[in-house]
């Protein structure tokens, strides 16, 4: 006997994405707690931010801006909905691997890279999917 094809759930590919994006801010969560962990109180500290810390926080603003800016970057070409919003939790979680990067770089209680790790976490949930109230689809 053939079975027919199963027909597509229409709430499938929101649970797909909250899948997805759930999984990528729960890393973010981890990084937030490694960065925790390995801070070292009794390590000495810079007492001036240095020039690395300033070339991170220039590609950290170019990797937020372009999370926020991308749909529209992107909005003539081929690339499927859920592709451009894959691309722009990456953007954010790539702002929070930067302050990552500062954090256990410094090994210092000023934490130079908390304020990009907040901005990341900050990112990925704005950019939550979320389904539309008046029509009942996925917000693309």
């Amino acid at each position: 006997m053939i079975q027919s094809p199963r027909i597509p759930n229409q709430k499938a590919p929101l649970k797909t994405r909250r899948m997805i994006w759930l999984a990528m801010t729960a890393s973010l969560v981890m990084y937030f707690i490694l960065a925790y962990l390995q801070r070292d109180s009794q390590a000495p500290y810079a007492e001036e931010i240095d020039s690395f810390t300033l070339i991170i926080y220039s590609i950290s603003i170019v990797t937020a801006a372009g999370s926020v800016l991308l749909p529209r970057l992107v909005k003539n070409s081929r690339m499927s909905a859920i592709s451009v919003e894959i691309a722009q939790w990456a953007l954010a979680e790539a702002t929070a691997i930067y302050g990552l990067v500062l954090e256990v770089g410094h090994h210092s209680p000023r934490y130079f890279g908390l304020p990009l790790m907040t901005a990341g976490l900050a990112l990925i949930l704005y950019l939550a999917p979320r389904m539309d109230q008046t029509s009942g689809r996925p917000i693309q």
